[in-house]
């Protein structure tokens, strides 16, 4: 069975994402800078969305560097973030327990 890298994962998602209709707050800020907004949770799947989506992305990264993700508490900024993310980027395998519940707290119509 042949595999994709992250890389062209990645790319896929934000063309999709690009694409795609979204809510309104998404489609503003896009309009305006021209980049399209993600969000992804740790420091290096920040850098990773950075490097890979180049000026094509506007990135928030939710952790900061020396923060527990199994601790953390979003902020109200971090949902103001997610609710106009086209695309969220996450680790996936119980690094942060808490993220699916802010996504949907968020009502987050982003690609994931």
């Amino acid at each position: 069975m042949r595999r994709f890298s992250p890389v062209v994962a990645l790319l896929a998602v934000l063309a999709l994402a690009a694409g795609c209709g979204g809510d309104d707050a998404a489609a503003e800020q896009g309009a305006v800078t021209g980049r399209v907004p993600v969000v992804a949770t740790t420091t290096q799947l920040t850098d990773f969305v950075r490097v890979v989506g180049g000026n094509h992305v506007d990135v928030y990264g939710i952790l900061k560097a020396n923060v527990d993700p199994h601790d953390y508490e979003p902020s109200p900024a971090d949902v103001t973030r997610l609710a106009s993310a086209r695309v969220i980027v996450k680790n996936g395998v119980g690094l942060e327990d808490w993220f699916d519940a802010t996504i949907r707290n968020a009502e987050s119509k982003a690609a994931i």
